[in-house]
């Protein structure tokens, strides 16, 4: 993997000073196809493990899915 320095800028640095660049690292072609299809895999074998009711850091569910299933589910036992 080659890390390229990059200028930050705007910053109003000198070209001498280290703080001016950014550290990019360049993946080769192979190496992000790899990683694209491993995460996939980690990815869908958690889906299967995980609970209906975990919302967070899921792909389509948040705060707001979570509030949706919970009004639906207090909709069920509301008596009146």
């Amino acid at each position: 993997m080659n890390i390229i320095p990059i200028y930050k800028q705007g910053k109003n640095l000198s070209t001498d000073n280290p703080k001016a660049f950014r550290p990019v690292a360049l993946a080769e072609t192979l190496l992000k196809l790899v990683e694209t299809v491993f995460i996939a895999k980690i990815r869908d074998q958690l889906e299967r493990k995980l609970s209906d009711f975990q919302h967070a850091y899921r792909k389509g569910r948040g705060t707001y899915s979570a509030y949706r299933q919970l009004h639906a589910n207090f909709g069920k036992y509301k008596k009146f």
